[in-house]
Protein backbone atom coordinates (compact mmCIF):
# COMPACT_ATOMS: atom_id res chain seq x y z
CA UNK A 1 0.00 0.00 0.00
CA UNK A 2 0.90 3.71 -0.72
CA UNK A 3 0.08 7.14 0.74
CA UNK A 4 1.70 10.09 -0.47
CA UNK A 5 1.46 13.59 1.49
CA UNK A 6 0.23 16.30 -0.82
CA UNK A 7 0.32 20.01 -0.39
CA UNK A 8 0.06 19.32 3.89
CA UNK A 9 -2.78 16.85 3.56
CA UNK A 10 -2.43 12.77 3.06
CA UNK A 11 -4.00 11.98 0.32
CA UNK A 12 -5.96 7.96 -0.77
CA UNK A 13 -3.72 4.69 -0.20
CA UNK A 14 -3.14 3.50 -3.46
CA UNK A 15 -2.56 -0.97 -3.97
CA UNK A 16 0.49 -1.39 -5.37
CA UNK A 17 0.26 -5.04 -5.61
CA UNK A 18 1.19 -8.04 -5.00
CA UNK A 19 2.17 -9.86 -1.43
CA UNK A 20 5.13 -9.19 1.02
CA UNK A 21 6.64 -11.76 2.93
CA UNK A 22 8.50 -9.63 4.93
CA UNK A 23 8.51 -6.19 6.47
CA UNK A 24 9.46 -3.54 4.58
CA UNK A 25 12.83 -1.81 5.05
CA UNK A 26 13.93 1.77 3.44
CA UNK A 27 16.37 4.17 2.52
CA UNK A 28 17.69 7.45 1.32
CA UNK A 29 19.60 7.52 -2.57
CA UNK A 30 21.34 10.37 -4.50
CA UNK A 31 21.80 12.62 -1.87
CA UNK A 32 18.41 12.34 -0.26
CA UNK A 33 16.34 12.71 -3.13
CA UNK A 34 14.90 9.39 -3.59
CA UNK A 35 13.65 7.02 -1.16
CA UNK A 36 13.76 3.26 -1.74
CA UNK A 37 11.30 0.70 0.09
CA UNK A 38 12.30 -3.16 -0.21
CA UNK A 39 10.36 -5.95 0.36
CA UNK A 40 10.41 -9.99 -0.01
CA UNK A 41 7.54 -11.24 -2.28
CA UNK A 42 5.99 -14.67 -2.21
CA UNK A 43 8.64 -16.08 -5.24
CA UNK A 44 11.40 -15.01 -2.73
CA UNK A 45 12.68 -12.21 -4.84
CA UNK A 46 13.56 -8.87 -3.20
CA UNK A 47 11.08 -6.11 -4.49
CA UNK A 48 11.77 -2.27 -4.59
CA UNK A 49 9.75 0.80 -5.10
CA UNK A 50 11.27 4.06 -5.62
CA UNK A 51 9.94 7.59 -4.68
CA UNK A 52 11.37 10.94 -5.73
CA UNK A 53 10.02 14.73 -5.37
Amino acid sequence: MHKRWISGAWGQWNDLGGIATSGPGATTFANRSRIMVFVRGTDGALWYRTWAP
